[in-house]
């Protein structure tokens, strides 16, 4: 794929996701006329592609599905990082739809914010490089839109992944990273906090690092 087929095909989509008709965007000044027929067979091919829906197992099947009733059309942070995929990123309108729907179903095991107590626990399994950073990122940004004030990510113990995640949230291919108000501040606080404890190479907290990394080899 040329990087002018490139280019036309993430406006398209772009577009296409802001919900503008199909034939409104093939015929738009955006789209060269020479590409308009590869466009409208990507754009197709992603419609027709079917999707394989994350398996879930829940204690509670039959719990009411509280974000039914959330009126998604005042989100931000989900509209915004969807946006982002597909003209920044480029990924396909068919991975994004796979995106929406798994971390739906994900949030949809959590509580409305508004609930006054509740204590729920899950497990999330992935493969490598199978898309984990982009899922939780999701999950993230519609849990806040949903609400929720407080996302506090569990990075592990070892520091070379702690550096790993904070830099998935907060580097510049990051939505969150451009993203107005309390979600975008919070990330940054913690990143900052996550830098100052780094151990310094001099110190004996440096010190102790290295002979930690050395018993692991």
């Amino acid at each position: 794929m040329t990087s002018d087929q490139q280019q036309a095909l993430r406006t398209a989509r772009a577009m296409l996701d802001l919900g503008h008709p199909l034939e409104l965007i093939i015929n738009s000044e955006f789209i060269p006329p020479t590409l308009r027929d590869f466009v409208r067979h990507e754009l197709q091919r992603d419609q027709n592609f079917p999707l394989t829906p994350a398996r879930t197992l829940v204690a509670e099947p039959n719990r009411p599905d509280w974000l039914l009733g959330l009126d998604r059309s005042t989100w931000y942070y989900w509209p915004a990082l969807r946006q982002f995929l597909l003209t920044h990123k480029g990924w396909e309108s068919s991975a994004l739809r796979s995106l929406d729907d798994s971390s739906d179903r994900i949030l949809r095991q959590l509580m409305a914010p508004s609930t006054e107590r509740f204590d729920i626990r899950g497990l999330v399994l992935g493969f490598v490089q199978s898309g984990k950073t982009a899922n939780y990122t999701a999950v993230i940004a519609k849990a806040v839109d949903a609400g929720y004030r407080l996302v506090i990510v569990l990075s592990g113990i070892d520091n070379g992944l702690r550096v790993e995640i904070i830099s998935g949230l907060t580097g510049e291919d990051n939505v969150i990273v451009h993203a107005p108000g309390e979600l975008r501040e919070g990330v940054e606080v913690e990143a900052q906090a996550e830098r100052a404890a780094q151990p310094k190479e001099g110190g004996k907290r440096g010190r102790w690092h290295r002979m930690v990394r050395r018993e692991r080899q």
